[in-house]
């Protein structure tokens, strides 16, 4: 039998150690291209839905290999689609996830779930998530786009 308190402290630990890999990921000037942070959000969306009953279904086109991408720029762009990917698992009741990423003129991403969809008349008061992920992308001059299509579609679009 295991004591809740030592399992509550590891998955503490274990939740702390994530975060300060992602720290280094982000200010390590190495990974300032368009594949490493592709590779880096595709990690985070099979690790994060891997505990869930989301089922993720991902494509890929057009990810050069060795294109830089602005530090900052690579670091919104990843907290947004974490966002985005946090928000289903927590408020969609979605059971599949599609992740689009398409690199061919800048950066698209089109995160897709078959969940109850979102009502923006009914957002939480005190919600920053979807506030967040605008202005992120707005901060590195891209765009964010959210609608209702048979469950929620999230465009982030980056073209520097």
């Amino acid at each position: 039998n295991s004591n809740p308190e030592i399992l509550k402290i590891g998955d503490t630990s274990a939740e702390m150690v994530d975060k300060l890999n992602e720290i280094i990921w982000a200010l390590n000037t190495g990974n300032d291209t368009i594949s490493s942070l592709v590779a880096y959000m595709r990690k985070f969306a099979n690790n994060f839905l891997a505990n869930t009953r989301t089922e993720l279904i991902y494509e890929e086109k057009n990810v050069p290999s060795e294109k830089p991408i602005d530090g900052i720029a690579r670091r919104n762009i990843y907290l947004a689609t974490k966002e985005a990917i946090n928000n289903i698992v927590k408020h969609s009741g979605a059971t599949k996830v599609e992740m689009d990423i398409d690199a061919y003129d800048g950066l698209q991403i089109q995160i897709k779930d078959n969940g109850k969809g979102i009502d923006t008349k009914q957002l939480h008061p005190f919600g920053n998530g979807l506030i967040n992920m605008k202005k992120r992308m707005e901060d590195i001059g891209g765009e964010f786009s959210i609608e209702n299509n048979g469950g929620t579609l999230i465009t982030l679009n980056y073209r520097k």
